[in-house]
């Protein structure tokens, strides 16, 4: 891992501290617990926009840019598996 990365934890404190992406926040006034959007992919009305988070987190770290709708729920998948 490069040293001047972030590691995922202070990435997305540093997100929710900037709110840059769509309702992502902070739980508390203690600021130990996100909320972190999340609408599975097999639900009405799902559109890209909804992977914003794990699209940053992607460009982020250097990961390829995904074009494909496929891609998005592999990246939403493997978030949530780092996030537990």
């Amino acid at each position: 891992m490069r040293k001047d990365r972030m590691l995922m934890r202070d990435w997305l404190q540093t997100q929710a501290d900037r709110r840059s992406i769509p309702n992502m926040e902070w739980c508390n006034r203690q600021r130990t617990m996100i909320r972190v959007p999340w609408k599975h992919g097999s639900r009405s009305g799902w559109t890209i926009d909804d992977c914003q988070l794990y699209r940053a987190w992607a460009e982020y770290t250097g990961r390829p840019t995904f074009t494909l709708l496929f891609s998005f729920f592999i990246l939403q998948k493997t978030s949530q598996l780092v996030l537990h």
